[in-house]
């Protein structure tokens, strides 16, 4: 019969092997210790119950502190999804029902703010009824904003990875995002992951913020697979998969967010062995992953992004354009220097075999050929009222490679006819200036000759009131004369007689 001695002695020696493996305990003061580990970083998130707080190094040691309604899990980790989308500005894709996803802008306070033992925190809730969301009733495919990162060129476009899909190519959805913040659906591209078959739904995505490789890892596995994202998307061909292990994080943890910035990763995992369930901010280098180091361990869920200041400094000053903006070659992304010799990298599986001899046709964000009325609201894939039914259509999965020899054409054919749309503005505008003034000398002319008739109007009446006053003067004449007359003859009468 076991000891209960012994069994509880060797259950914490368990415990206290596996806290070892993942970094040992969770301290603030553990990034030093990962490899280039940058003193400039700032370490964003939100927490379960929509809170959202900004974290320098200094101030690891203030996450767990923050008092959460654990009752509340409108923002739970894997509803959640925080994107860098410029400098100044992240953007919060959530979940909320079945294919319903929505959009918030959250803003980066400025870095200078954030010091001392004050942790730089707000509530989201008041905010998330102004969100903007799209949704539709189409059951083929599922959204989840774990598997969603932004385009490696274009400010405004998003995509989302089918969790649905399965096997070695994966279903992924080209979003445009409006500036109201809904989404319009452009395109459905395939991409090829390279490895063994695999379920979307059991994974967690990021876009490193230099927007260059796509790190993908399993939410119950220690292994982190990386492409280059544009590759990826519109070169599946090139496209080479390297993966890195990291430590084993125990049995019961299950992995919530993770973020990349340059050759530094953070990611969450919560521990369901643990009454209540534990959940760890980890960082390692891809360089040498080997090494996590555990930043904070909370009693809340949360997800969790990074940022370098000198990140942000460079999209302050190389921002990425909108969709439709002719890219100059300084956005072009660089050709991939492949390194053999590095020990953490593996060489994929066989490519898989194309299923089509026929040349591919490219519908993708930068290569698109639909005209502008598609991609219009009132077409949209999605609906963006709370409860509008919205139009729902099923898009044929479409090959994704780039002809590069067409896109200077596509970008000249574009712009020819942006300007004939000027043209038109231009002539609409300058006809209605010519109606405009032709109808103010036509209310001018009618004004002077409503002036002119008020004056001879005017001059008439005069003219009348005259005359009529010289007859009543000529009429008192002859009476004037009678009565004369008649007082001179009573005069002399009166004289005579007497």
């Amino acid at each position: 019969m076991w000891n209960p001695l012994a069994l509880l002695v060797l259950l914490v020696s368990v415990r206290a092997g596996l806290a070892k493996k993942v970094g040992g305990s969770c301290e603030g003061t553990n990034w030093r210790s990962v490899e280039k580990a940058p003193e400039d970083m700032l370490i964003y998130g939100i927490t379960q119950d929509c809170q959202m707080f900004f974290i320098r190094p200094a101030q690891l040691h203030l996450l767990s502190a923050i008092r959460v309604d654990k009752r509340h899990s409108f923002c739970y980790a894997n509803l959640v999804q925080l994107h860098v989308k410029s400098h100044d500005t992240l953007l919060l894709t959530f979940k909320q029902a079945s294919n319903r996803i929505c959009t918030l802008e959250v803003h980066i306070p400025a870095l200078s703010m954030l010091f001392g033992d004050h942790l730089f925190r707000y509530s989201l809730l008041n905010s998330l009824p102004y969100a903007s969301c799209s949704h539709s009733k189409d059951q083929s495919f599922q959204l989840e904003p774990d598997l969603s990162f932004m385009d490696p060129l274009y400010s405004d476009v998003i995509y989302f990875i089918d969790a649905l899909s399965t096997g070695s190519t994966w279903k992924v959805h080209q979003f445009l995002l409006k500036d109201t913040g809904n989404m319009n659906m452009m395109n459905n591209l395939t991409v090829s992951l390279q490895n063994q078959d695999v379920s979307a739904n059991e994974f967690v995505v990021a876009l490193d913020n230099q927007r260059d490789k796509l790190y993908r890892k399993n939410r119950f596995d220690n292994l982190i697979y990386q492409q280059c994202a544009f590759e990826m998307l519109f070169r599946p061909k090139e496209a080479d998969v390297e993966s890195f292990e990291t430590p084993s994080h125990g049995y019961g943890s299950i992995l919530h967010g993770q973020s990349v910035d340059g050759d530094i990763m953070v990611y969450v995992e919560s521990d369901r062995t643990t009454d209540p369930p534990s959940t760890r901010l980890n960082m390692i280098s891809t360089e040498h992953p080997e090494h996590v180091a555990c930043l904070s361990s909370t009693s809340f869920t949360f997800d969790v992004g990074i940022i370098r200041e000198s990140t942000v400094e460079l999209m302050k000053n190389e921002p990425r354009p909108p969709f439709g903006t002719k890219i100059s070659p300084r956005h072009k992304p660089k050709p991939k220097a492949t390194s053999p010799s590095s020990p953490r990298k593996q060489k994929p599986t066989e490519d898989p075999t194309t299923t089509s001899s026929a040349p591919p046709t490219v519908k993708s964000s930068a290569t698109s050929t639909k005209p502008k009325e598609a991609y219009s609201p009132s077409k949209s894939f999605f609906s963006y009222e709370m409860g509008g039914d919205g139009p729902t259509t099923i898009a044929t999965v479409m090959s994704n490679e780039i002809p590069v020899e067409q896109i200077e054409k596509e970008q000249d054919e574009e712009e020819e006819e942006l300007n004939e749309i000027i043209k038109e503005l231009k002539s609409d505008d300058e006809e209605e200036e010519d109606r405009e003034r032709a109808k103010g000398v036509g209310e001018l002319r009618t004004r002077i000759r409503e002036v002119n008739m008020t004056g001879n109007e005017a001059l008439r009446m005069k003219m009348n009131e005259t005359s009529d006053a010289e007859a009543v003067k000529d009429s008192a004449k002859p009476t004037t004369i009678i009565f004369s007359a008649i007082f001179i003859f009573t005069y002399f009468f009166f004289l005579f007689t007497c």
